[in-house]
């Protein structure tokens, strides 16, 4: 995937990683995902320092949507044809967007729109696919979810101890 930056200072790959990390760890944005920054899992995950709220929100608005929706595709054909992904019962899918500014770029929504779609398919490919039925029956989507989130949090080293006032 590409931008229209002349000389990125970060690459774009590392912001597409961010947020797919945001949605599969369901923070509910990108001000929540920053707040996990001092978490070791980014040098891991990034191989560098998570980039600021403001700059991945910057940088999704000049992503070319063609690149994310030709990534889209390729991912939903990929796991359609390895049959990972289970239709609903009822043969419909839901998808809520919601933008936390009114004075964000089109671009951008329909760019973190493309990537939820992206990290739809591919979660539920893994809990359909990667788990045994019997670990599917004991544990929900949710909590799935939630140990991913947790990854994020456990790896944050703790501040030094307060004294009690």
């Amino acid at each position: 995937m590409g931008d229209s930056r002349r000389r990125p200072q970060i690459a774009t790959r590392t912001v597409v990683r961010a947020v797919v990390v945001m949605f599969l760890s369901r923070r509910g944005s990108l001000h929540a995902l920053e707040q996990t920054r001092p978490s070791a899992f980014w040098a891991r995950w990034l191989g560098q320092e998570m980039p600021s709220a403001d700059s991945i929100g910057r940088i999704c608005s000049r992503i070319d949507v063609s690149d994310v929706r030709a990534s889209v595709h390729q991912a939903y054909s990929r796991l359609k044809r390895m049959k990972a992904l289970e239709p609903p019962v009822h043969g419909l899918m839901q998808a809520v967007v919601d933008g936390h500014e009114t004075t964000a770029k089109p671009t951008a929504l329909l760019v973190f729109f493309l990537f939820a779609m992206l990290c739809l398919n591919v979660f539920m490919a893994f809990y359909r696919r990667n788990l045994k039925p019997a670990a599917r029956k004991a544990v929900s989507m949710l909590h799935i979810a939630q140990l991913i989130a947790s990854e994020l949090y456990s790896a944050i080293r703790q501040g030094p101890a307060r004294a009690p006032i």
